[in-house]
């Protein structure tokens, strides 16, 4: 039985934590502990195992640095200038209607063997901020604060933490500083074995859990202890989405949300125009057992279920009301945004070092708000706001006419049914 979320709020906050870093996540448990009082879950303890990093030479402008590597790890710093080091980033499924009140991380650490590297001559390489697209690399920088402080850098194991969700299962990430380097005295340390210990709390349920096959095996592909999904079962509350276009009654995979301006919601076909939404309907029912519907933006738009959104009213997030309503009563898996950025524009968000960009992600990662803090700025670092986990998987076709369309499905209808060796080519 479905129970309507309208009007309920979820109480968790998270930090701030590297979209890239979660993708890569490994699954290396070695070891569970799990304590139990009254058939309810107090605390977890998990144990891993880190690969020894290597320790490799490079050039850049002709200046030689040292670059650590590690299995599962990502390289990044603190911050622009500060020594690139390995970040291991461990994802843990929680129990259901779980929080967690209080971590803590300890670890074996051991000195790593240099062998004929000299890091004093050849100091870690450090971190440069990502150039967009476009843009000119900017100045490089190298800390000299840090780089001259005779310390482990960085000085915690654990870097930050972050409780997010995917498909109503409750995930904690926590990003662990690998390896400790003194730049003054050329050292290298790493963590041989970790052990992280999780208090929980209680927490309400997710509103966006929907008990099946399909959501299970999408998360056991990304967090380190998949097993945990044993606990999430039919006793955990079903939610469905107050009022909407969505009739819970019916089913749709497949989702096209397009405009009806310059009629790019229906035309008729033609020797010139081949193809139309219907067509590309048609194409997903008949070779992947889809069934579709398309919805288009004026439709959304004057739904009043849709509006009053947190923190602004506008069509961006009324689209992403819809999404939630799809999501919960159609069951929607995908959803596929047929228009250009001027007819049907995205939500706009901001990092530390580019602004304004253009991102689908608002409406496929269905929970918080992207803008805790509600300032002008969505999606930045440090709000608490951020959703690192999809519900649902979102694409975009540039369009805003039908011609465009057609030919778009004329190439892609071609590659998807032929048969033919060039067409499995990678190039």
């Amino acid at each position: 039985m479905k129970e309507n979320y309208f009007g309920i709020k979820k109480g968790s906050r998270i930090l701030s934590i590297l979209i890239c870093a979660v993708l890569i996540s490994t699954s290396f448990v070695t070891a569970l502990s799990i304590t139990k009082n009254n058939n309810d879950i107090e605390t977890l303890s998990y144990s891993f195992s880190i690969p020894t990093p290597k320790v490799i030479t490079k050039i850049y402008e002709n200046t030689e640095y040292t670059f650590i590597e590690s299995a599962n790890s990502i390289g990044i710093g603190g911050s622009s200038g500060a020594p690139m080091l390995p970040v291991q980033v461990i994802s843990l499924l929680l129990p259901p209607m779980k929080s967690v009140s209080n971590v803590k991380v300890d670890g074996t650490k051991v000195e790593i063997d240099l062998g004929n590297h000299n890091l004093i001559e050849k100091p870690v390489f450090p971190y440069q901020d990502p150039v967009p697209f476009g843009e000119e690399p900017k100045e490089f920088i190298k800390n000299t604060e840090i780089y001259s402080n005779n310390a482990l850098y960085p000085n915690k194991i654990d870097k930050n933490y972050h409780l997010g969700y995917s498909h109503g299962y409750s995930i904690f990430d926590i990003s662990i500083n690998t390896v400790q380097y003194n730049p003054v005295k050329g050292t290298l340390y790493y963590y041989e074995d970790i052990t992280i210990n999780l208090e929980l709390e209680e927490s309400s349920p997710n509103l966006f859990y929907r008990n099946n096959a399909e959501d299970k095996s999408w998360v056991e592909k990304f967090v380190d202890n998949p097993e945990m999904t044993e606990a999430y079962t039919s006793e955990i509350p079903i939610f469905g989405y107050d009022g909407g276009l969505c009739d819970p009654e019916d089913t749709n995979d497949y989702v096209i949300i397009t405009t009806e301006d310059g009629d790019l919601n229906y035309w008729d076909v033609s020797e010139e125009l081949p193809y139309n939404w219907e067509s590309l309907m048609e194409k997903h029912a008949q070779d992947d057992g889809f069934s579709c519907s398309l919805v288009t933006e004026q439709e959304i738009n004057d739904c009043k279920d849709y509006q009053d959104g947190e923190p602004v009213d506008d069509l961006q997030n009324r689209i992403r009301e819809f999404c939630k309503d799809a999501y919960l009563d159609w069951g929607t898996q995908y959803i596929l945004i047929g228009a250009d950025d001027e007819l049907i524009s995205a939500r706009e968000m901001d990092t530390s070092y580019e602004s304004r960009i253009d991102s689908d992600l608002y409406w496929s990662n269905l929970d918080n708000t992207f803008n805790d803090d509600e300032d002008s700025s969505w999606g930045e670092a440090g709000d608490d706001g951020f959703d690192l986990y999809s519900e649902i998987f979102i694409g975009r076709l540039t369009c805003d006419e039908p011609i465009d369309v057609s030919n778009w499905m004329t190439k892609s209808f071609y590659y998807a049914d032929c048969t033919e060796p060039e067409c499995n080519k990678r190039y």
